[in-house]
């Protein structure tokens, strides 16, 4: 099952309480920066195939789904996997079973623990990542 774009949406639709709306991320005149960081403070939920849109959600405080599109897993996943975010998937794994449990644990209990050992490991990594450029900027 592919489930980017018009599937996302859906497969979303199906689900009772949602309401999904798309969010345009590509800037040009009527949709500029301010706008879309207005859409994704609007949202409860971020449900997205992308790694920006997964990094961005995450940066304005959202609970995110994340469905790498890329067979075999490209970069979505294995980053959330690496901040701890427990609701990264493969597109091999996902189904609508799994987007529907999901969206249940999300929507039950906000899942604290997980929003506060993500954001933990980001400045964790970004501590260490800008160390190692300032290294390297100091040998050259």
């Amino acid at each position: 099952m592919e489930l980017v774009g018009g599937e996302l949406n859906r497969l979303l639709s199906q689900l009772p309480g949602t309401d999904p709306v798309a969010i345009d991320t590509v800037m040009r005149p009527g949709n500029d920066a301010a706008r879309i960081e207005r859409q994704f403070e609007d949202a409860d939920i971020v449900l997205t195939p992308r790694l920006h849109g997964s990094l961005y959600a995450r940066a304005k405080g959202k609970l995110v789904i994340a469905i790498d599109q890329i067979n075999g897993t490209g970069k979505v996943k294995p980053l959330l996997d690496r901040i701890g975010w427990p609701f990264g998937y493969s597109i091999e794994e996902v189904n609508e079973a799994l987007l529907a449990d999901a969206m249940g644990r999300i929507r039950a209990k906000w899942p604290v623990e997980a929003v506060a050992e993500a954001q933990k490991a980001i400045l964790e990594l970004s501590a260490k990542a800008r160390a190692d450029a300032v290294g390297l900027i100091g040998k050259g």
